[in-house]
């Protein structure tokens, strides 16, 4: 409901209304409270007609809407399920229409459960819509939700998205996070020379911004990384690596 009054620029009680309305006359489909679905052949009239109806400048205003209040209300969720990395999600407004259960952890948990798909879909397409400060943002919002669900394929197509998102936004400390977050993904998934690359990438671009907190989580996440592909490898790989083959 919140996302449709985001997208035609009304408030969640109009958003209501015509939802149910849309859904008495069957038009609709709602396979769990509060969430709803077009039916396949109307979903595309739908978007036929948004096509011949609405200008580009009306879609635009319309994906920035929904894409401001989807990572806000992300960056919202990820504050109550983990206060002690309140250094993480970027400090967004408040969303105008935000979700029953704000400050909640468990409210906010199930929230980010239902709409992780749709957040990464967004990602994706403000990948390639030019919203590149959603990608940025979203993505260092989203970090430690998705290393703890394992969810390491959509972290590198995310973060190698910032990457040049930062850099369309000429943000070089965000290239870093970027780069930083990526190579944890990398070492997560077990990719220690892809994870290495991006670590040490990232710790240029915090020694270049004179980041010192972005050079601690680089060095820090380098030694970790190092430490699990020492302790993965054989025993003629480890004399390897040591000083002088020793």
């Amino acid at each position: 409901m919140n996302s449709v009054a985001a997208l035609a620029a009304i408030n969640a009680n109009e958003a209501d209304r015509i939802l149910e309305s849309l859904l008495d006359e069957n038009l609709l489909i709602q396979k769990t409270l509060g969430r709803f679905e077009l039916h396949g052949l109307l979903r595309q009239y739908a978007r036929e007609r948004a096509i011949e109806e609405d200008d580009q400048a009306h879609h635009r205003a319309a994906w920035s809407r929904l894409l401001d209040r989807y990572a806000a209300t992300a960056a919202l969720a990820m504050d109550a399920i983990s206060p002690t990395e309140h250094h993480r999600p970027p400090r967004l407004a408040v969303p105008l229409n935000p979700p029953v259960g704000v400050g909640d952890p468990e409210a906010m948990r199930s929230w980010l459960e239902a709409e992780s798909s749709n957040l990464l879909a967004c990602g994706h397409h403000a990948r390639h819509a030019g919203f590149p400060t959603y990608v940025r943002d979203v993505a260092a919002t989203l970090f430690r939700w998705l290393s703890e669900r394992h969810q390491h394929s959509d972290a590198i197509a995310l973060h190698t998205a910032t990457i040049d998102a930062a850099g369309t936004l000429s943000d070089p400390r965000g290239q870093g996070t970027a780069a930083d977050d990526l190579g944890v993904a990398y070492w997560q998934k077990g990719d220690f020379t892809a994870a290495v690359e991006q670590l040490e990438t990232a710790l240029q671009l915090f020694l270049t911004t004179a980041d010192l907190d972005g050079q601690g989580r680089a060095l820090g996440n380098l030694g970790n990384c190092w430490a699990s592909s020492w302790r993965r490898s054989g025993p003629s790989r480890r004399r390897s690596l040591r000083p002088n083959g020793s």
